[in-house]
């Protein structure tokens, strides 16, 4: 597609899909829109994680525009103003932790980044059910970042907003407070010192947001103000949670399923609110009067500069008792292992089949594929995958005898990864690893399902649970779903909705765009029904949005250094960790 003059605006403050419904865009789509508005930058800030990032990076490379990774986080905020929570004076919003918009600088800024999300899950606190950064971990990842301050469920906009109801004069209170809103004050004092102290003089931004909303617009020019009493820079943002003015009803429609609500108690909201991704010409109306605000945009844009080095492996170390180099170890443990199947051939098949030059071509094979694994860097790996095998193997659970490519090595033979002889079915090794064209190699392996927890916490134990992770995925709106939640949301009775949504035919994966066209009675019941018709319109809008997060059946990542230093992480209700990026994404 073909883009735009080049825009001297960028969207800062984002939420796609992966701020679980909460968020009606797709990335796909957010990336064309920008490009169409002649954006050459654009960040990602989903509620609280970091699902979408790797997705997001690799489609704003395919068409050329930066990627600024970060997230909106929830955070306690500091022990003044936790002190005035306490008192019921700020949390007026029925919120239960603070916004904080965080952006990675660099690739360091980004494993900074990976920390500070982590460890709302990992460390919390969790307030009515949100994971929650705490100040201190808040201190000890941050570097490489650059905060801007949010929406009112901000800190910094919550006690503006507090003072402002306190006093008709707030900003003389901020140089000189009365008694009654010194507490305020003094709250606000700490947060900006804090966020200074944390993200540097340079690294903390006052965001300036005008979604329509009254309070929001009423507060503008306190935030301003504000912000130049403390020697704060401004940044204007949208705070996106949809593409267009005209998906305001399908972004509704996530909300009330999120919180069980209908489109009766949104409709005020949807009347005023305007959380799309503004255009160049909205971004100048809204914010002409602060145009440093707007300045700051590229500003902050050109600091962030995150590039991924894809193609590195951060393999855990495979101890050995004896202290031997891993090649060493792999080059005994092959050996070992051929001669044991070569004792059991020869009882098969006897000394005529398995003749010298026989043994010859299998000692020859083994040393070139041993070679080949060694040079490319990957000895470790066969070598974990030979041990929770076998320990698998040794342990009577059922394991697979192999399939696809790696059943094409002789060292997987050996060392009881496979318990197939590629000389014998003339399966070749070069379609499993292949020293011109250097991927991680990949065993298809098959455990009892029944029993495949044994070996997730085998390796759990052998490894450290802080460096074993489960993958995760997302569960889609699927078609009769998302009819069934719009249905319910627009209180159309359950009958009516049944009756349409049985409709669609029973196809796994089959789209509401393709059930119209195959089923006639859908757009009959639609041009007799006004309320059926919007029904469909606002499915077909949220149809493929992710919902929730799920594990994977059988995934599991094994690493070195901690998990949370290489890619975002969550907890499963037993405790162990699960990326935060679905399966490729986390390859």
């Amino acid at each position: 597609m073909e883009a735009a003059a080049p825009s001297k605006y960028v969207h800062l403050h984002v939420h796609s899909e992966y701020s679980l419904l909460d968020g009606a865009i797709s990335i796909g789509a957010l990336i064309k829109k920008a490009k169409k508005m002649g954006h050459e930058a654009i960040a990602l800030t989903d509620h609280g994680n970091m699902f979408g990032a790797v997705e997001f990076y690799g489609k704003c490379k395919d068409n050329q525009i930066k990627a600024i990774l970060g997230t909106e986080l929830y955070w306690t905020g500091v022990p003044k103003t936790q002190d005035l929570a306490k008192e019921g004076l700020v949390l007026s919003r029925k919120m239960d932790a603070f916004h904080l918009v965080v952006l990675a600088k660099s690739l360091k800024g980004y494993y900074t980044l990976c920390r500070v999300v982590s460890s709302s899950y990992l460390q919390g606190p969790t307030l009515n059910g949100l994971a929650t950064v705490s100040l201190e971990a808040l201190r000890q990842n941050s570097e490489d970042l650059i905060a801007l301050s949010s929406c009112l469920r901000g800190e910094y906009g919550s006690l503006l907003e507090l003072l402002a109801s306190k006093s008709t004069n707030p900003l003389a209170e901020l140089k000189q407070p009365s008694e009654d809103t010194a507490p305020i004050v003094h709250a606000l004092d700490q947060h900006v010192a804090e966020m200074k102290s944390i993200f540097g003089e340079d690294g903390y931004y006052i965001e300036l947001i005008d979604n329509n909303i009254p309070a929001q617009r009423r507060l503008l020019p306190l935030l301003v103000e504000a912000a130049r009493h403390y020697g704060l820079p401004l940044v204007a943002s949208a705070d996106s949670h949809y593409l267009n003015p005209e998906d305001i009803e399908a972004h509704a429609v996530l909300t009330a399923i999120k919180n069980d609500l209908n489109m009766t108690d949104l409709r005020k909201r949807i009347q005023t609110a305007e959380f799309h991704l503004f255009s160049n010409e909205e971004m100048e109306l809204k914010y002409q009067a602060w145009p440093e605000a707007l300045e700051n945009q590229k500003k902050i844009a050109d600091r962030c500069k995150v590039e991924f080095k894809f193609g590195e492996y951060f393999l855990p170390r495979f101890v050995l008792p004896s202290g031997e180099s891993e090649a060493d170890a792999m080059r005994r443990l092959s050996r070992e292992g051929l001669e044991d199947r070569l004792l059991h051939l020869r009882e098969l098949y006897g000394e005529k089949e398995l003749t010298p030059a026989k043994i010859e071509l299998y000692h020859q094979r083994l040393h070139y594929e041993v070679e080949v694994i060694i040079s490319m860097g990957f000895p470790g790996y066969f070598l974990i995958v030979q041990d929770f095998i076998n320990w698998a193997k040794d342990n009577d659970i059922p394991v697979g005898p192999g399939r696809g490519s790696g059943a094409g090595s002789l060292v997987a033979y050996a060392l009881r990864i496979t318990d197939l002889d590629p000389i014998k079915l003339n399966l070749i090794f070069e379609r499993f690893l292949n020293p011109e064209r250097v991927s991680m190699p990949d065993f298809d392996v098959d455990f009892c399902q029944d029993r495949r927890d044994e070996v997730i916490r085998y390796v759990t134990r052998k490894y450290g649970k802080e460096n074993v992770a489960q993958i995760t995925t997302f569960g889609k709106m699927k078609a009769k779903a998302a009819l069934r939640d719009v249905g319910r949301v627009l209180q159309i009775g359950y009958g009516k909705v049944d009756r349409i949504a049985k409709l669609i035919p029973n196809e796994l994966d089959i789209k509401l765009e393709d059930a119209l066209a195959r089923e006639p009675k859908m757009a009959e019941e639609a041009k007799k029904d006004e309320n059926i018709q919007k029904m469909i319109d606002l499915a077909l809008k949220i149809e493929g949005l992710s919902r929730h997060t799920s594990v994977h059946a059988a995934g599991v990542v094994i690493a070195d250094g901690g998990m949370q230093n290489l890619v975002p992480v969550y907890k499963s209700e037993d405790g162990s960790l699960i990326t935060q990026y679905e399966m490729k994404n986390a390859e």
